[in-house]
């Protein structure tokens, strides 16, 4: 039904951004490799590519950076078992290039990082996307460098740990258990800056996201 949303962007999140468009504004769900886009530029004229998903109570609509998000998103949700909140999560943690190539290398197991996603699940992904997750291949190549809709952004107020553990928390982790990934994921991110010689460093929300998303306990 809603190809894109085109608007000004009044709000952005890790997980969700609200763009005004003709003075409605739609609030749409995103994952981490869009939000990395839509940063620190609010006020500005944006562009997502949306899916809309039909529930008996109500309407949700997914936005992403380019097409092969959204075609992903698609895919991935297409498999039984895998609902738009093991998509998102899945995007979050890998990107779409990295989860593609994943895929078609048949490495079920670290697709096990992934909210949601035990062994069972990562193996039927892999068998039943292999063959056909070339379609993303196909899309990046027909588009080239060019491929991407116009974005724009800001951030929610808020430290970066605190946005960080708020966004695991939509992604389905419980409060605890997002709170102790960011804390060990800053702590990682802040002894590598140290070591790097560069002590006044501070993690981005999205750095601290990938480290806590890559790491299972």
């Amino acid at each position: 039904m809603y190809h894109h949303l085109d608007g000004l962007l009044d709000r952005v999140g890790p997980t969700r951004a609200v763009i005004d468009a003709g003075g409605v504004g739609y609030e749409v769900r995103i994952p981490l490799s869009t939000f990395e886009v839509l940063k620190g530029r609010h006020g500005q004229r944006v562009k997502l590519l949306t899916h809309l998903q039909v529930l008996e109570d109500g309407l949700r609509l997914f936005g992403f950076a380019t097409q092969e998000e959204r075609e992903m998103f698609r895919l991935a949700t297409s498999i039984s078992g895998v609902g738009p909140a093991i998509a998102l999560a899945a995007l979050s943690t890998f990107g779409v290039e990295v989860l593609v190539e994943s895929i078609r290398r048949g490495d079920a197991r670290s697709l096990q990082r992934i909210k949601g996603v035990g062994q069972k699940l990562s193996e039927r992904l892999v068998l039943e996307l292999k063959d056909r997750v070339v379609e993303i291949s196909a899309i990046s190549a027909a588009l080239g460098p060019s491929g991407k809709p116009g974005f724009a952004s800001s951030r929610t107020p808020g430290a970066p740990a605190t946005d960080a553990i708020a966004a695991l928390v939509e992604l389905g982790f419980s409060r605890r258990e997002a709170e102790s990934k960011v804390n060990a994921a800053v702590t990682r991110l802040q002894t590598g800056t140290v070591a790097a010689g560069n002590e006044r460093a501070t993690p981005t929300v999205e750095a601290i996201l990938q480290a806590a998303l890559r790491t299972r306990e």
